[in-house]
């Protein structure tokens, strides 16, 4: 069957952000949002909050789901471009908050290959463009983590401008990713 996976925290260390008067919430409060999805679909639904034990073995699963994804049907760009940016933001968000592992040739892959898309023609969609730059976000704050603070605002702009044109209406996670690149 199916599964939808997430890896969070319900109070991470940041505090709600408030960008252009608008307040955003934190991730417990984004969550309470989707709890009647299981009900919805057919999928299994795990979630690891907070135990990075189990975070780390639903990513293991997950990156082997995706692999199998991708290798069954190569065309399909929603499995390369979501499922792995994904899957790549949360391993990525682990390694560095374990500070140590992080997977920084695969992010340059990842953004290479997105990169090679858009100079090809494709126009990603607005969730594509989240998910990516979310992983540009992410690739920031590694930089960052390694000192090299002038790289990792280029990624961190790179963000913020690709996530600028998916900010209007009421798209409140592209706006909290945009007010967390900005506040960089």
């Amino acid at each position: 069957g199916r599964r939808v996976t997430s890896v969070a925290t319900w109070r991470g260390p940041f505090a709600a952000l408030e960008l252009d008067g608008q307040r955003l919430g934190l991730r417990a409060h984004s969550m309470r949002e989707l709890t009647p999805l299981p009900r919805l679909v057919d999928a299994r639904f795990e979630l690891a909050l907070g135990r990075r034990d189990a975070a780390r073995d639903l990513l293991a699963q997950a990156g082997a789901d995706v692999s199998r994804l991708v290798a069954s049907d190569a065309t399909r760009l929603s499995w390369q471009v979501n499922l792995a940016g994904i899957l790549l933001a949360l391993r990525a968000q682990l390694a560095l908050a374990d500070r140590h592992g992080t997977p920084d040739g695969e992010i340059e892959a990842y953004l290479s290959k997105i990169r090679k898309l858009e100079t090809s023609g494709k126009r990603l969609t607005r969730i594509q463009a989240e998910v990516v730059g979310g992983v540009e976000l992410i690739a920031g704050d590694l930089l960052a983590s390694d000192g090299r603070h002038d790289a990792a605002r280029d990624r961190w702009r790179a963000a913020a401008g690709r996530l600028q044109s998916q900010t209007a209406g009421d798209n409140y996670p592209v706006v909290t990713l945009v007010a967390r690149a900005r506040l960089r």
